[in-house]
């Protein structure tokens, strides 16, 4: 996941959870579309 540029990190966590808590992640639209289009032209 952390090497996909537009998979971006959030300040938020899973909370009230007996384990380890998780990250929330958001999809950039924006990000994505730069690096499709970077890839498309190639």
């Amino acid at each position: 996941m952390n090497s996909l540029e537009y998979v971006v990190p959030t300040d938020e966590m899973e909370k009230g959870v007996a384990h380890r808590s998780a990250r929330y992640y958001k999809f950039d639209k924006v990000k994505y579309n730069k690096q499709r289009s970077k890839i498309d032209n190639d």
